[in-house]
């Protein structure tokens, strides 16, 4: 097993403007929505639904408005049981200066919020374990590169991550980010079923594309894992976003806790950790 692995971003600069490529398996759609900023999700649940969500779930509102109703509803359809997380934190960020560039001066720089459940199994002899991720910028902020963000464990947990028998390539992963257009007055929503990274049984990580012409962005990502029903524990599980201040994109590498977004010069790091029984 390769203990540890590191990523070399390569950016490349060519006269005033720096251009990062779309991955190839990701797709892009647009969601009108109305001038004030109201980001509005893909499909709609019931209010009995959204409900059930909050107080079985132990779901947070934001998360509820913020998350695709087809994740919702899998979560109500596989019976889920929250093991860990449901509190949003929010942070400041140095690297954009604590807001002192005329917003307001109470006003945390963005938020995250993770999630563990246990879930239905469609395989014989294992428990399912499904992960959430999600952040929301509460500014615009000031550097727009590609940041990153990443679930992460450690090995010893014995979690598998699904895979395709043929290609090799991590199954059952699903990111989106959201950027709000303010010419169009609109939302562009970039969604993906890959993972940038990956490392055997510790995690995934995915990158958030800041658009330069966009004033909020949120989003979310998801990846399912597996473990024997012979295998039980207590453990931490450590989800990561890295904020990029100066054109590199944040990498990703193996801990001793797991896998995550490397820490770096060129990039600063918040970290919401979770306590998880299975």
């Amino acid at each position: 097993m390769k203990l540890k692995k590191i990523f070399k971003s390569i950016t490349v600069v060519a006269s005033l403007a720096i251009i990062v490529p779309t991955l190839s398996f990701a797709q892009e759609k647009v969601t009108p929505i109305e001038s004030n900023n109201t980001f509005v999700k893909d499909g709609i649940i019931s209010d009995s639904e959204k409900q059930t969500l909050i107080d079985k779930l132990g779901m947070l509102e934001v998360s509820v408005d913020r998350l695709p109703a087809e994740i919702l509803e899998q979560l109500l359809e596989e019976d889920a049981v929250l093991l860990g997380g449901g509190i949003e934190e929010s942070y400041d960020l140095q690297s954009e200066g604590n807001n002192l560039r005329g917003g307001t001066l109470t006003q945390k720089d963005m938020s995250l919020v993770g999630y563990a459940y246990s879930t239905a199994s469609d395989r014989p002899g294992y428990k399912k374990i499904n992960f959430i991720l999600e952040f929301d910028w509460n500014i615009d902020p000031l550097q727009k590169w590609k940041d990153s963000m990443s679930i992460g464990w450690p090995v010893t947990n014995l979690f598998v991550l699904p895979m395709d028998p043929v290609s090799g390539t991590v199954q059952q992963f699903k990111s989106s980010v959201n950027a709000y257009n303010p010419t169009y007055q609109q939302w562009d929503t970039v969604t993906s079923t890959s993972p940038a990274d990956w490392e055997n049984g510790t995690g995934v990580g995915q990158h958030v594309d800041l658009k330069a012409a966009r004033s909020d962005h949120k989003g979310w990502m998801q990846q399912f894992a597996y473990v024997p029903n012979t295998k039980s524990g207590y453990s931490n599980v450590k989800f990561r976003y890295a904020h990029s201040v100066f054109l590199l994109t944040p990498t990703f590498s193996v801990y001793p806790v797991g896998f995550a977004v490397t820490p770096g010069n060129s990039n600063e790091h918040l970290d919401y950790g979770i306590e998880l029984t299975w």
